[in-house]
């Protein structure tokens, strides 16, 4: 046998009807997050304290990926947050130069039961004094089934902290974030929202912060195949994978499919195979005619099905009287050798020009900083059953 050519094939895509909520934006508009926790530049899942932004205890929830919790409400799938215990808020900041353009913000929640939420603001106005921000926060609720909390229509109690001592500083008022942010002038700033403050895990998508809309999904699962070199006469020996963003191997069984050529429709070969420990397929085809064959990843909790290339593999040519070296499959061509370059062609690089240091001016004191989730990894089963994402240890907080 021997393999003579490939062929290209498109990712097989699904789509199921999708649970609309009054969402300001369409899944054609939605900006669609891959299975990352980092949603863009200014905007990625994390988790803070409910007993105050500064309160210690908290735990680093779970995150999974999720293809049918009750529906998703923008897309295929949601982000669902396992939480470890009680005191801990997971969800979304985003940042922003300009607490005018945050505009609406909102979100898809959907608790396993009902749970309680917490919303921080830090925000930089230009009547304090520097070196210090406002501290919003508002209480979120939400009950069981998908629905939208609209964190613009919370109540905020404001006030001022010494971001060097985290002190707090004269006495607190209430009102609504644009209303506060349209009396005290514009600014940079973030807001933080999340749910789970009494240990209840729940999914979140179709997030909104002014004119950005996040629709949470699944990994980019790419299929590839190769096939090993053959000897004429002899079977071949197909292997394949799954890369999450073409770049870890995802160890998910994959299903061989083939084609006679001549035919257009795909058939499997048998059941999934599963990978070794190398997360690699391997299935040997010996076919009486010239057969195309590829791999499909199934439609799983956290990636849409798709399809390899096709490789055409075919019966060895049989050798006729008068065959030579030009017909023989097994020869191989020369190497090419390639021109050694001249030194009139050798262009020689100018040294970088020494430039003096700047001294650097001093920074002022930041507004408190979070970090991200880690992003999120398939499950280490060989079935790649649904199941809790694992995570990385805590990140450091340096609130």
């Amino acid at each position: 046998m021997r393999v003579v050519g490939r062929f290209a094939a498109t990712a097989v895509v699904a789509c199921v009807a999708s649970l609309t909520l009054g969402s300001p934006a369409s899944a054609a508009d939605a900006r669609v997050v891959p299975g990352s926790t980092q949603l863009d530049d200014q905007t990625f899942l994390t988790y803070v304290p409910c007993a105050g932004f500064f309160a210690s205890g908290t735990t680093v929830p779970g995150l999974r990926i999720n293809r049918g919790h009750d529906g998703a409400p923008l897309g295929r799938r949601s982000f669902g947050l396992a939480m470890a215990g009680a005191g801990t808020a997971a969800g979304v900041v985003h940042q922003t130069t300009s607490m005018d353009l945050l505009g609406d913000v909102s979100m898809a929640v959907n608790p396993d039961g009902a749970t309680s939420g917490v919303s921080y603001v830090w925000y930089i106005s230009p009547d304090l004094p520097a070196g210090q921000a406002w501290l919003g926060r508002a209480d979120l609720a939400a009950a069981p089934g998908w629905q939208r909390v609209d964190v613009s229509a919370a109540s905020f109690t404001w006030q001022a902290h010494d971001l060097a001592t985290r002190q707090p500083l004269g006495d607190s008022s209430g009102a609504l974030l644009r209303d506060f942010v349209a009396a005290h002038g514009d600014g940079p700033g973030y807001v933080v929202s999340g749910f789970g403050c009494d240990g209840t895990s729940f999914n979140i998508d179709n997030l909104t912060y002014g004119q950005s809309t996040y629709d949470l999904e699944g990994f980019t699962a790419t299929t590839s195949i190769a096939a090993e070199a053959a000897t004429p006469g002899r079977p071949v020996t197909l292997r394949g994978w799954s890369e999450r963003d073409s770049s870890r191997r995802l160890g998910d069984p994959l299903i061989l499919e083939q084609r006679v050529a001549g035919t257009a429709d795909w058939k499997p070969v048998g059941g999934p195979t599963f990978s070794d420990p190398d997360a690699i397929v391997r299935a040997t085809v010996d076919p009486d005619v010239a057969t195309y064959y590829r791999w499909r990843m199934a439609d799983s909790e956290y990636a849409d099905a798709n399809v390899s290339d096709g490789v055409l593999v075919e019966p060895a040519p049989q050798p006729g009287p008068g065959s030579d070296e030009a017909t023989d499959p097994t020869k191989q061509p020369e190497p090419t050798k390639q021109p050694d370059r001249s030194k009139a062609d050798r262009v020689k690089q100018p040294s970088p020009t020494s430039q003096p240091t700047p001294t650097p001016a001093p920074s002022p004191t930041p507004i408190p900083a979070l970090s991200p989730l880690p992003t999120p990894e398939p499950p280490a089963t060989p079935e790649n059953a649904p199941a809790l994402l694992p995570t990385e240890p805590p990140p450091s907080q340096t609130p």
